[in-house]
């Protein structure tokens, strides 16, 4: 569900948080567009969290052709 989309109520009582709702919800495409996984962390309500995010990048040789790292 924190990988939805949202959008804030313009009345809201909490002007704290000044996002448009969208920031995780992009990270989590671009990650399923790479075909990675991501996720996250906390330490409890109210308290920090932490992203993770996996993906399969290349590296270029000094050609510049790009090699796959890993082949599955």
């Amino acid at each position: 569900h924190i990988f939805t989309k949202f959008a804030h109520s313009r009345n809201s009582a909490n002007k704290a948080s000044n996002g448009s709702g969208l920031g995780l919800a992009i990270c989590r495409r671009f990650v399923s567009l790479m075909e990675g996984q991501i996720w996250l962390e906390s330490e409890g309500i109210g308290k920090r969290c932490t992203t993770t995010f996996i993906v399969k990048l290349g590296i270029c040789d000094p050609s510049g052709n790009l090699q796959q790292i890993l082949q599955m």
